[in-house]
């Protein structure tokens, strides 16, 4: 398995962690049935880097790559409560990426890291009997990629 493919995967365990979420998928392309909240959902995103440093022709060609994910949080809950549920997720969802030791080591033996790299919070919407709200946080991974070892 790739180093970006143990990455992801490890971003879904702690995913999995989150107390309380009815549904954890990976690149879920359907619509999500009705009720089905508190869930998420993570998307693989890009994998940035370059390979253009010069080299040695005896040296290993390792180079910074940063793997990219998106994680979507969707809570449905009364008006006056969808914007506190979405953000006690999105608290839930923080603590459990960061904390996750599985993932932190694989980054560590990998020198890598974990940032995030914005989160949007659009204002909620109508749902069928109550108010829907997301969010969506954007991680940025990057480790040393190496090509023998990919």
């Amino acid at each position: 398995m790739s180093v970006r493919e143990q990455i992801m995967a490890s971003l879904m365990e702690a995913l999995g962690t989150v107390d309380g979420v009815q549904l954890v998928e990976r690149n879920r392309t359907s619509r999500l049935p009705d009720g089905l909240t508190p869930a998420l959902v993570m998307f693989d995103g890009d994998l940035d880097g370059a390979t253009d440093r010069p080299h040695a022709a005896n040296r290993n060609l390792t180079f910074p790559m940063t793997a990219e994910a998106e994680i979507y949080g969707y809570v449905e809950a009364s008006d006056a409560n969808v914007g506190a549920a979405r953000d006690e997720l999105f608290s839930a969802t923080v603590k459990a990426v960061w904390t996750h030791m599985p993932l932190r080591q694989l980054l560590a033996a990998n020198d890598g890291g974990l940032s995030m790299d914005g989160a949007a919070f659009p204002p909620p919407a109508s749902a069928p009997d109550t108010a829907a709200a997301i969010f969506v946080m954007r991680l940025r991974l990057p480790y040393v990629f190496d090509p023998k070892n990919p």
